[in-house]
């Protein structure tokens, strides 16, 4: 990359002109002579410099250009080297733990057959956090959920998730005394319950806050975490209940076979919405053999989800 460009970069990186000068080691006045010839080229202020070091919105839309661009030398780069060493390279994934542990095993037990010397890093966050550090180029793809079309990303729908409630028995007959056993529960009922939710980041606690917000109804928020294996342990132990994604209850399943004291799974009739798992990556960046073999696995292997 240019360097003019490239101390732009590091400047806004750092909110600092010092700050990006050391990076790319060189001094302040050298950093600012780059700054401005950049900024006649452009024929535009790229920075606001008081109170603070901020991005003009021209500045914002170069350096969202410039991201991109770092991203596809870097990519540009490892294909090289992938060629080089005979199928090695790195995958850096994102995605949900509890997704990760059911869905991943088999597909990376296949993929290694393939590709052994490929390294594999996973990073388990939500959706919107994880979409950051794609577009930062600190990720490759994602495994995410609901994410809105943007020009710069490519987003492929995999599956489609309803969404149940889980409680145990004891729990069940303790808050729905009045009530005889159902098949499935309403929107009202399940927010008697105190609930152990996901992030309020999450697209899930979207969705149930919006079909909250339709009844007229105040949710009972015991625990607040991302961890849907650790949500279903704490629903074992009796004091709260919890949503579960149609894909993750094989999680469920898991757990009552090894417990005495059982989860109940029930639809939720009036909750007809459902989250989509897309997989995310950018659009501008050139895609390694290794990484089209990984998508092509991990579409096939979830298609059956």
């Amino acid at each position: 990359m240019e360097i003019s460009r490239l101390v732009f970069l590091y400047a806004a990186e750092e909110k600092s002109i010092s700050k990006g000068a050391a990076k790319a080691h060189m001094s302040q006045q050298c950093a600012s002579r780059h700054l401005q010839n950049l900024e006649k080229e452009f024929g535009t202020p790229l920075f606001l410099r008081r109170p603070a070091l901020s991005l003009t919105e021209s500045g914002q839309v170069l350096i969202d250009s410039l991201k991109q661009m770092w991203i596809l030398e870097e990519k540009t780069k490892s294909n090289i080297e992938e060629i080089a060493k005979e199928k090695s390279g790195q995958l850096r994934l994102g995605c949900n733990g509890a997704r990760a542990k059911l869905f991943l095993p088999d597909i990376l037990n296949q993929y290694y057959a393939l590709y052994p010397k490929v390294k594999l890093a996973f990073h388990f966050d939500d959706t919107g956090a994880l979409i950051k550090k794609l577009k930062n180029g600190d990720l490759d793809l994602v495994l995410g959920v609901n994410y809105h079309a943007e020009s710069q990303l490519e987003i492929t729908p995999l599956f489609s998730d309803k969404i149940f409630f889980l409680v145990t028995e004891e729990l069940y007959k303790k808050i729905l005394s009045d009530q005889p056993d159902k098949t499935s529960l309403s929107f009202k009922e399940v927010s008697q319950f105190s609930l152990a939710r996901n992030l309020p980041e999450s697209t899930l606690t979207a969705l149930i806050e919006r079909k909250a917000a339709m009844l007229n109804v105040e949710l009972k928020t015991l625990y607040t975490l991302s961890d849907y294996s650790l949500q279903i342990e704490l629903c074992g132990r009796g004091n709260c209940g919890a949503f579960c994604p149609e894909s993750l209850l094989p999680l469920v399943e898991i757990y009552n076979s090894q417990h005495a004291v059982q989860l109940h799974i029930y639809p939720i009739a009036d909750l007809p919405d459902t989250i989509h798992i897309d997989l995310i990556r950018n659009a501008s960046t050139v895609i390694p053999q290794y990484e089209k073999a990984f998508i092509q696995l991990l579409k096939k292997g979830l298609a059956k989800v």
